[in-house]
């Protein structure tokens, strides 16, 4: 009986802890070498790529995905993968450049 409430004690501070850690450390949304786009910044790209036919276009010819608006104003989770990856090509090729 003592080990099973030593046991929920720690799932309860594990989980405490977890969600305190959650709360506290906010997402950058992307992150490299030291530079970072928001998390606002971020959705608001998918935004405007999910409202725009001609822009769905243009970066299905950089990276083949599904960029087209789903439920509501969301992106397919492809479409976001591809968009976040391009970003990160975009900021290290960027980094590079300052580097050199």
């Amino acid at each position: 009986m003592d080990g099973l409430r030593r046991l929920v004690a720690l799932l309860v501070i594990a989980l405490v802890g977890a969600t305190l850690f959650g709360l506290s450390n906010t997402s950058s949304g992307i992150s490299v070498n030291g530079t970072s786009v928001s998390n606002t910044t971020f959705r608001a790209e998918l935004s405007a790529i999910s409202s725009s036919t001609t822009l769905q276009c243009y970066l299905e010819a950089l990276a083949p995905a599904n960029y087209a608006a789903g439920a509501g104003s969301s992106v397919a989770t492809t479409g976001a993968t591809a968009w976040a990856d391009l970003r990160v090509e975009g900021l290290a090729i960027e980094k590079y450049a300052r580097v050199a």
